[in-house]
């Protein structure tokens, strides 16, 4: 792997993933030790259920693993990141980003977004989010992600939706306050449900290649980046 990455721009990325590891943490202990987190939320254990939070943990674990990579980077002891520490970093950066386009687009009007960013849902729904993106994108340019490695964006999605529509089918959408339907999403229909999730699918693939541009255009720019599967991979 060619990694020309200064030592300055490693430790930044490390403190940043480090910060996120940490900001997913609190979150969730603060729903889980104390109350729900706010609107589409639960307190507990329960909190699991939500595509919000299981994304954001998907995002703080591998943020964590990430940055005591970098931190070795940083000090000498490696290369750089594993290539499948970055590609599962970006496959969880689509999820959490799916999961802030989400709220914007379609939560947000449905519930308000006053409530959509209260409690700890204001770290899982915007701040996480918004700083996993900016961080991907401006300094994670590692290794080079591939087209057809963006459609591993789809997995969380597709995953999380197989539960939550078996769920449906088996107990119903359910009434207020506890409906199996917690997102509303087959409001208009169970049809209309499994379109707005293959909807969804397409908005977390769609993001995985929004994040993926900026690796791509330095690769065709400065050609630094050697394509997965090449030598300097299998030393890996």
């Amino acid at each position: 792997m060619t990694y020309p990455n200064s030592r300055k721009k490693i430790l930044v990325s490390a403190v940043i993933n480090t910060l996120i590891a940490l900001m997913v943490l609190g979150a969730f202990l603060y729903m889980f030790l104390r109350r729900s987190g706010g609107m589409l939320s639960s307190a507990g254990l329960s909190a699991l259920k939500y595509f919000t939070t299981l994304s954001n943990i998907y995002d703080g674990i591998i943020s964590a693993v990430l940055a005591v990579q970098l931190f070795g980077t940083a000090s000498g002891r490696r290369e750089g990141p594993s290539r499948a520490v970055f590609l599962i970093k970006h496959t969880a950066v689509a999820a959490v980003s799916v999961t802030f386009l989400v709220v914007i687009l379609f939560l947000g009007p449905l519930y308000s977004y006053p409530a959509m960013f209260r409690g700890a849902n204001l770290w899982l729904h915007l701040i996480v989010p918004v700083l996993s993106i900016i961080e991907f994108v401006v300094l994670e340019d590692y290794w080079y992600i591939s087209f057809k490695q963006s459609f591993l964006c789809m997995l969380p999605v597709f995953v999380y939706g197989i539960f939550y529509l078996i769920n449906i089918l088996r107990n119903g959408t359910g009434r207020w306050p506890d409906p199996a339907d917690f997102y509303g999403f087959t409001r208009w229909g169970l049809p209309a449900g499994m379109v707005i999730f293959a909807v969804i699918m397409i908005i977390g693939w769609a993001a995985g290649l929004a994040l993926r541009a900026r690796i791509w255009y330095n690769q065709r720019r400065k050609q630094q980046r050697m394509p997965v599967g090449g030598e300097d991979d299998k030393a890996q």
